[in-house]
């Protein structure tokens, strides 16, 4: 049943592709998992107040970017088919999963379901349960299988991440369809927020869970999780009427939801799922400064255009029409979330930027040649670069004597190289830093030099800094875009920059 679900997944895939919304990284969309005995719409009524009174007014809180970004809750619907049928497919879950033995179950089984079947059709208790057995298996499988490819179609194959907040029974499920998750690599953007679990533990790696005390329906279960939260009166089972009603557990729902958000957002533990495949290969015009990217896991999907590439690093990939003068156009950035609208810069002689992605204030520089095949782009005006090309010498950062102000505050710079040819490049040793009152380098996110210098609670060192070095990092560079990173701390006046030799 999964493979078929699966193929069928994929046909429709391809069938609806041309009509498909676009890739977007930015977007999280929120599941609500039912528990047992909720008819559809007891489980929409559900999935309505996750909706309104949490999500909206604890997460998105009126503002229109974070609506367009979570969106409506949707509901991954785990079937109903009767107090007692679903009662023994809860009991057979927990036996998959060894929380219950096969004696127990079995037993259980029996006196729920299979003496009134096998009384009622004529059959003996042997041959009923082997049939109810098969059937409760086969229904438990689809409705695993619907909820993976509504998970494939309306998320995953758009790159959005997700997060799902399951109840009770919801949350065996939940374990279900993440084991069950392939590609495999979708697992690492799928997150999951159990309350009232009788599971033995939350799946996903990006999980947690409440369980709140007295729950006379969980709390009893077998190797069920701990209670870790405190439900008022005298407790309860409902995600409503008990879990969102009780102070303690709604808390700790809401702090357990932002962080799970939290942690698909951050691209440190959830990075995108596009890799740069081609990047520049000459110093030319803005329009020659894109990359071709690849999905790292899902043949299925690709892009088979040039994308904008604002960011090298904890990008996420989304959708902006941008078009330079030349008629060059894509639509598609790699940047931080939030762009909205892309400026042509690359005829404005005054700008240093080839564009700007308006909304984050992210840009591309224009590059300019210092060595053969080795260019430089600077995106911030507060900092510039000078070449001595008969010497091969190279000034970065603020050229100035307490450029900038601040309280302990923190400037991030970044330079962009585009290098042709690496074996061009013989070396590209620093050897001098200066800065006022702290300052870190790296290169395409390895550090290379950090101060010396302790600071003071008050960040203030009185003294502009003038370090020589011989620090070599040609080793940390390579073909195509390179970013030299410089991070200052200033206190009063203050500035950063350094001297490299190039060969």
């Amino acid at each position: 049943m999964k493979k078929i679900c699966l193929v069928f997944w994929i046909v429709s895939w391809v069938i609806g592709s041309a009509f498909a919304m676009p890739i977007n990284e930015c977007k999280i969309d929120i599941y609500f998992g039912n528990g047992v005995w909720n008819t559809v719409e007891d489980a929409e009524k559900s999935r309505k107040v996750l909706e309104n009174f949490v999500i909206k007014k604890e997460v998105i809180k009126n503002d229109p970017t974070l609506a367009a970004k979570y969106g409506k809750v949707k509901l991954a619907y785990n079937w109903s088919d009767g107090w007692d049928i679903d009662l023994v497919e809860t009991f057979y879950q927990l036996k998959e999963a060894g929380q219950l033995s096969e004696k127990t179950f079995f037993v259980l089984m029996d006196e729920l379901i299979t003496k009134r079947a096998a009384d009622l059709y004529g059959e003996d208790l042997k041959t009923m349960r082997n049939l109810l057995l098969q059937a409760i298996t086969s229904h438990e499988q689809a409705n695993v299988d619907i909820m993976l490819e509504k998970y494939y179609n309306e998320s995953f194959r758009y790159s959005h991440r997700v997060l799902l907040v399951s109840h009770s029974q919801g949350n065996l499920f939940a374990n279900r369809v993440y084991d069950s998750i392939d590609p495999a690599g979708y697992k690492d953007y799928f997150a999951n927020v159990q309350v009232a679990s009788p599971a033995s533990s939350v799946h996903a790696a990006k999980g947690t869970y409440i369980t709140g005390w007295v729950d006379p329906i969980i709390n009893p279960i077998p190797g069920s999780m701990k209670h870790n939260a405190t439900l008022d009166g005298i407790g309860g089972h409902a995600f409503v009427a008990a879990y969102l009603d009780s102070k303690d557990t709604y808390q700790k729902i809401v702090k357990a939801i932002k962080e799970e958000l939290a942690a698909l957002d951050d691209p440190s533990r959830t990075p995108s799922q596009w890799k740069i495949v081609k990047e520049p290969s000459r110093c030319g015009s803005c329009s020659s400064f894109t990359v071709t990217i690849q999905h790292k896991f899902d043949s299925a999907l690709y892009i088979d255009e040039r994308v904008l590439p604002y960011r090298i690093e904890g990008y996420k990939l989304y959708p902006i029409d941008w078009r330079y003068k030349d008629g060059t156009s894509g639509h598609y950035v790699l940047a931080r979330c939030g762009g909205t609208r892309f400026k042509d810069l690359e005829n404005d002689d005054e700008s240093p930027l080839c564009s700007r992605l308006e909304g984050i204030g992210e840009g591309i520089p224009k590059m300019h040649s210092i060595l053969k095949g080795v260019c430089i782009g600077i995106i911030d005006s507060d900092i510039a670069y000078r070449f001595d090309k008969q010497r091969g010498e190279l000034l970065i950062g603020t050229i100035g004597d307490n450029y900038w102000r601040g309280s302990c505050t923190s400037y991030y710079r970044s330079i962009t190289l585009m290098i042709e040819n690496l074996d061009n490049l013989q070396s590209f040793n620093i050897y001098e830093v200066g800065f006022d009152d702290w300052i870190l380098l790296s290169a395409n996110g390895k550090k290379f030099y950090r101060s010396p210098y302790t600071l003071p609670s008050d960040c203030e060192l009185s003294t502009s800094f003038i370090e020589n070095s011989s620090i070599e990092i040609k080793p940390l560079l390579k073909e195509g875009i390179n970013h030299l990173d410089m991070h200052v701390i200033v206190t009063g006046g203050g500035e950063g920059w350094f001297k490299a030799r190039l060969r």
